[in-house]
């Protein structure tokens, strides 16, 4: 029987992706450690739902319903995962953002 490891992150800095003034996603980047950090980004709907992750190499997976795991959709840049990710167009940009006003939209958005 292995043994499991126990990361934990914190998100550290934050994005809106839009595609001109419409609002597609945001983009949330997690790091975990002090020493030698681990990164990954999440990336989330227009109603901060996750979606998906871009990894620290830069490969963008898809969460798939009732699949156990994610779909390979590329590897690139950030934004480039997280344009693969949401389906949003070639013009769509990351633009930084509050990450604390977004924790406050999940907590109020989150089920009682």
């Amino acid at each position: 029987m292995g043994s499991a490891i126990v990361m934990r992150s914190e998100p550290v800095f934050a994005w809106e992706m839009r595609e001109t003034d419409r609002l597609v996603g945001y983009v949330v980047r997690f790091q975990s450690g002090d020493t030698a950090p681990e990164t990954y980004y999440s990336i989330r709907n227009e109603h901060n739902q996750e979606l998906g992750i871009v990894d620290s190499s830069g490969r963008a997976y898809r969460y798939r319903p009732h699949q156990r795991d994610p779909e390979w959709l590329g590897t690139g840049t950030i934004e480039k995962g997280a344009r693969l990710v949401l389906d949003a167009s070639e013009t769509a940009r990351m633009i930084v953002t509050d990450l604390a006003r977004l924790s406050e939209k999940r907590s109020k958005s989150a089920p009682r």
